[in-house]
């Protein structure tokens, strides 16, 4: 795929977003794209006004929330080519400056994760079969088949954990073991009390107690 910019110039739901230059930050990572607003107050070049912030991410969010490649071959339904579109709340009262559990202080004011297939990274501009000859496309066949940065509870990124051991249980099924949890479960057989930075829980399910 083209960066994000070319992508976001090249399209039609881009140019139905009507967002003037200068007004956004653009910054991607694997199926990931992070859009900055300009703001003033919190960049040192900030345009956008604090009063036009909110409107200006919902218009940002609504755009990548219709975004779909129209490709008959690669997306036949039409599906939206962005799964995750969050935005930054304004619950703190100070607008560009909110953060929770999706949004952090370095995240774009929106973060948006591609759907599976689609990629930022490792462009080779192929023609893919089923795009419209001579039409300007920003989406390529990518050169790998997997990446990093995928919403982690997406059935597809599972994957099987086995353990084994005069302490473990057998037979034992756990239905979600999160990678965080390792550490404390492998702290809990030794006996070693876990320190409050230490985070995730001890799988005791699973363990002879």
């Amino acid at each position: 795929m083209k960066s994000f910019a070319a992508c976001w110039n090249d399209t039609k739901y881009a140019h139905a977003a009507r967002i003037r230059p200068g007004r956004v930050g653009i910054r991607t990572r694997a199926p990931a794209v992070n859009v900055h607003v300009n703001l003033q107050g919190r960049e040192t070049t900030g345009v956008v006004p604090p009063t036009q912030y909110s409107a200006l991410v919902t218009q940002i969010a609504n755009a990548l929330s219709g975004a779909t490649d129209l490709n008959p071959t690669y997306n036949a339904n039409h599906a939206a080519l962005f799964t995750h579109v969050r935005s930054r709340n304004t619950l703190c009262g100070k607008p560009g400056f909110c953060t929770d559990d999706n949004i952090g202080q370095d995240t774009g004011d929106v973060l948006a994760l591609m759907a599976e297939g689609y990629n930022f990274d490792g462009v080779q501009n192929v023609t893919r079969v089923g795009d419209v000859a001579g039409a300007t496309n920003p989406y390529s066949v990518p050169n790998f088949y997997g990446a990093h940065g995928h919403d982690s509870n997406g059935k597809s990124m599972s994957a099987i954990f086995f353990a084994a051991g005069p302490d473990v249980k057998q037979g034992t099924k756990v239905r979600t073991v999160r990678n965080i949890d390792v550490a404390p479960t492998i702290l809990d057989l030794l006996g070693v009390a876990p320190a409050q930075t230490v985070d995730g829980d001890s799988l005791t399910k699973m363990l002879k107690r």
